[in-house]
Parts: C-alpha cells; structure tokens; sequence
C-alpha cells in the first residue's frame, strides 16, 4: 500500500526534478529525456520498493547514470529504436537497484562531477547543478523511512 506509492513518488519526483532542471541541455544535443532521466526515476522507485537505505539509493543512481542513454535520430529517420528505449531505460533502472542491494557502490559525484552524467550529457556542469544534485538526493533521503 503505502510503502509502494511512497516508492512510485520518489521515482517520478527525481525523475521530473532533474528532467525538468536539465533537459533545456540534454534534448537540443539529441538525448531523449525518457531515456536518460527515466533510468534515475526506475533506479530510485526500485530502490525503494527494496526498503534501501539512503547511501544504498544513491549506489542505485550511481549505476543508473552510467547506463542511461538514447537518442532522438530515430524519429528523424523513422525507425523504431524509441519504442524498446523506455523498456531498456526501466530494466537498467531495476538492474541498477539490484546491484545497490548487493553491495555494489556507486561513485558519489557520478551525477554532477566533472566527468559525471551532467558533463556527459549536457555538455557542461550547470553553475547550480551541485545545489540541484543535492536537494534531489535530499528529498529521495526523507522518504527513506529508515532514516
């Protein structure tokens, strides 16, 4: 009940916060906003839906920024790549809790460090991508209620 419309909460929130604060970077480079927020948005549900702790969520989005992608081309050709990028984009947002639940770290600055997932994708670290970063870390660690 609550616990899995918490989770499903806390995954739209990132996912829209940072689309939103991002994407006027990302899409005119050609990156499809779907594909590379909707990752962090799958990681962070999944990783509550696991009852993961604070530090074990930000593993989770760790691992999602390394494995997001997808392009905007195939809607200049018209081909079908967009059709199994969302699918792609939640079994890697999964797949990303998973490894978090299991041990696995995640560097701390993969989102707004110098050579992270803000840098990647939009080209450069926005002035107030670290305060964003943070704030966006900060609502998913209120809604961890182990802490």
């Amino acid at each position: 009940g609550a616990s899995f419309l918490e989770s499903i909460v806390a995954g739209y929130e990132v996912n829209l916060h940072i689309g939103e604060a991002f994407a006027k970077y990302t899409s005119p480079n050609g990156w499809r906003g779907t594909t590379i927020y909707g990752v962090l948005g799958v990681a962070t549900t999944s990783a509550k839906m696991l009852g993961l702790d604070s530090s074990k969520i930000v593993d989770a989005l760790s691992h999602s920024v390394n494995m997001a992608g997808g392009l905007m081309q195939c809607w200049l050709e018209g081909t079908p790549e967009w059709l199994y990028a969302s699918g792609l984009a939640a079994q890697n947002g999964l797949l990303s809790a998973l490894l978090a639940e299991r041990g696995a770290n995640g560097a701390r600055s993969s989102f707004a460090g110098p050579k992270g997932f803000l840098k990647a994708f939009c080209g450069h670290v926005p002035d107030d991508a670290d305060s964003r970063d943070r704030r966006n870390l900060i609502i998913i660690g209120k809604r961890d209620s182990k802490n």
